[in-house]
């Protein structure tokens, strides 16, 4: 027979996540998301004028309307983007990674490392011209994972080699 425990944990003896110090995304990514919505304003006035070229009128109020209030949403997307990037960042310790995103609705997450199955690193082409990769945590089970963007390709490869030995190690 096996010896039952079940011990009550109080909650103000757990660790505290806040007092962790979270180091920030590359100032580098503001210019990959920059790029990003230009290309997309880009793209949105190209059709726009593709498609409303064609109309007896392409300049009446109501194409206007339309090309200006589609126009003032992305600028408003990009400076929300690009305000929240303040708050983004990332921490390793000793059984798990955090990061830290949002603007409106910040939350942080925590992904432990005996839950995750394997690491990736992203590079899109952006990022790549700017020596910036995304580091991807894939967990087991339901969760979605993680995907921290905007860190220094060097220091990438670190946190990969970092937590993949985690991983190696949890399993013996």
């Amino acid at each position: 027979m096996t010896d039952f425990s079940n011990q009550q944990i109080l909650v103000s003896e757990l660790p505290e996540w806040q007092s962790v110090q979270f180091e920030k995304i590359s100032p580098k990514y503001k210019m990959v998301l920059l790029i990003r919505y230009m290309l997309l304003i880009v793209i949105f006035v190209s059709v726009f004028f593709i498609i409303f070229s064609h109309k007896d009128q392409p300049w009446d109020a109501t194409y206007q309307n339309i090309l200006l209030g589609g126009l003032g949403l992305l600028l408003v997307l990009l400076g929300i983007s690009l305000w929240s990037l303040r708050y983004w960042g990332y921490a390793l310790r000793e059984n798990d990674m955090l990061y830290r995103s949002g603007i409106f609705s910040k939350s942080v997450k925590i992904i432990p490392f005996r839950q995750v199955q394997h690491v990736d690193i992203k590079e899109g082409a952006l990022s790549r011209i700017f020596g910036l990769s995304s580091i991807a945590l894939h967990t087991a089970g339901v969760g979605e994972g993680l995907v921290v963007p905007g860190i220094q390709h060097a220091t990438v490869s670190y946190i990969q080699e970092y937590i993949s030995q985690k991983i190696v190690n949890k399993s013996h």
